[in-house]
């Protein structure tokens, strides 16, 4: 019965929120969007039917599954009162950000201890975040952009996959496209409504993924000062500078316990390459021969890492099942790069594009980042979903570009028609 329950509240909150985030869009749209996510959200559903419940291996997409499922039957088992495996109740302690552990043992508290209730939400919050950007994405561009990125998201293999699995990756990128999302209504749309929407999904980050919470903040000052300077070349480096020094004075006067730590202990050379080894094992392993002694190591291997980040494994490097699962997509990945750096190119010299600055830059340091630190096929794979749909966005604005080149218009027409700057009959 739970299994049930918690399939009909995925559906009925899926459809409750497509009616309110899509109130604005025409009925077509509005149509278009829903049924694609839908039977994209039925998919990924279904994938977690077959593996966590018909075949019982959760496992498949990862040794992490079984933290969270444990521990939150662990914490369930606790708040009722009963006798409770401490083991993986007490396996919470050993991370040092165990929200997502609480997070499945809310899941397991309203909906019963089955172990794919956490997946089933994923599904969920794995299409409403493309439910989200699209919405956010129709505020700038056409309808015929959007569609090409709702598309290749929904259908992604590897947005599927996590979607599907019982991790915390979905519900981190969740949050932080409800973060943006709502920064955008405050910043641009001057909707101080949305405010909450903007700092509370820092509160569930903080406990499961500390370091975007900084990402996100330093992204937040970056561009309200970039924004406020009418982003010229020289005001945009005072707002960095200004941001810069915000950041420094939130982190004097204590933004959180692990901030001095970070700064003090995890920002280093030596760290990074702690970050790096660690994260090096089994039959996947990369850079064996590669090790951060000074900080032109990082230079020197990251163009070769940063090609891994984005476009392994390669055909040589398939000896994994999720080694395996990534080469599906990758041959899409090589194809879109071009049209991505075209998309950024784009948004970065149009005044009205240039909204989605807040966005670039996050895309552009958890690129970085990851491909300084990741150094698994596996971990790969997984990491690079949290960078994906910005990829995806950007790649589907090269598209549209590309394909207004070849039809001889203007390239404004992949704008939105309320912000085009030329006439609606010159494409006539």
């Amino acid at each position: 019965m739970a299994v049930f329950f918690t399939i009909f509240t995925v559906i009925i909150l899926f459809f409750l929120a497509g009616m309110v985030l899509l109130r604005h869009l025409s009925d077509y749209e509005k149509k278009w969007i829903l049924t694609v996510l839908f039977v994209a959200m039925i998919i990924r559903m279904g994938l977690s039917f077959i593996y966590i419940e018909y075949m019982g291996k959760p496992e498949l997409t990862g040794p992490d599954t079984f933290l969270y499922i444990r521990g939150g039957y662990g914490i369930v088992d606790k708040w009722n009162g009963l006798d409770y495996d401490k083991r993986y109740y007490s396996s919470e302690k050993k991370i040092t950000h165990p929200g997502y552990i609480y997070t499945t043992a809310i899941f397991y508290f309203v909906f019963g201890k089955n172990m794919s209730v956490p997946a089933y939400f994923n599904a969920l919050m794995g299409v409403l975040l493309i439910m989200l950007l699209a919405r956010l994405f129709l505020t700038i561009f056409a309808w015929g952009v959007v569609k090409t990125f709702v598309l290749i998201m929904a259908f992604l293999p590897s947005s599927i996959i996590w979607n599907a699995a019982i991790l915390k990756d979905t519900t981190i990128l969740f949050m932080v496209v409800v973060a943006f999302y709502s920064y955008f209504q405050v910043v641009y749309r001057h909707r101080l409504s949305y405010i909450p929407g903007a700092v509370l999904p820092l509160v569930p980050l903080y406990f499961i993924r500390f370091y975007i919470v900084l990402v996100l903040i330093a992204v937040y000052l970056f561009s309200v000062f970039v924004n406020m300077s009418g982003l010229s070349i020289r005001k945009t480096f005072q707002g960095m500078a200004i941001a810069l020094g915000m950041m420094a004075v939130l982190f004097a006067f204590g933004l959180g316990h692990d901030v001095s730590n970070v700064v003090d202990k995890q920002v280093s050379v030596d760290q990074l390459n702690k970050y790096q080894r660690g994260l090096s094992y089994g039959k996947t392993e990369l850079y064996e021969d590669q090790h951060y002694e000074t900080g032109f190591d990082i230079i020197k291997y990251f163009p070769i890492r940063l090609i891994h980040f984005l476009f392994s494994p390669f055909p040589w490097q398939v000896v994994s099942l999720n080694s395996a699962l990534g080469a599906f997509e990758v041959p899409l990945l090589w194809f879109l790069s071009i049209f991505v750096v075209r998309g950024l190119f784009f948004c970065l010299r149009h005044p009205r594009a240039r909204e989605f600055l807040p966005i670039i830059i996050y895309f552009v340091f958890l690129t970085v980042l990851y491909a300084i630190v990741e150094s698994n096929i596996g971990t790969i794979y997984r990491m690079r979903y949290q960078i994906l749909p910005f990829y995806i966005i950007m790649a589907s604005i090269g598209l549209s570009l590309r394909k207004a080149h070849s039809l001889g218009v203007n390239s404004e027409y992949i704008l939105s028609q309320k912000i085009r700057n030329i006439p609606v009959q010159a494409h006539a």
